[in-house]
């Protein structure tokens, strides 16, 4: 009998190709939540690099630290930090 469940999820960064791993869309462009607002100038939509060196779009990452303390990087240990 299961008392207690903690899902975990992990994202496949593509921050390397210059991805957001969050949102798969390109660093150079906006995020979803920008797109959605029909905000295009990519200047408005800030990207952020943790002390770890994985990047992603500001409002990705921080929907993410709502729920969790640590970098959503596949494999990476740390807890995000803004550089």
């Amino acid at each position: 009998r299961i008392k207690k469940y903690f899902p975990v999820y992990i994202v496949k960064a593509e921050d390397a190709d210059g991805y957001c791993a969050m949102c798969r869309s390109p660093l150079d462009q906006v995020c979803n939540q920008c797109y959605e607002q029909k905000i295009t100038d990519s200047s408005e939509c800030k990207v952020v690099e943790g002390v770890c060196g994985h990047k992603f779009h500001a409002h990705c990452i921080k929907k993410w630290t709502q729920k969790s303390p640590y970098c959503p990087h596949m494999n990476c240990p740390s807890r995000w930090e803004i550089k």
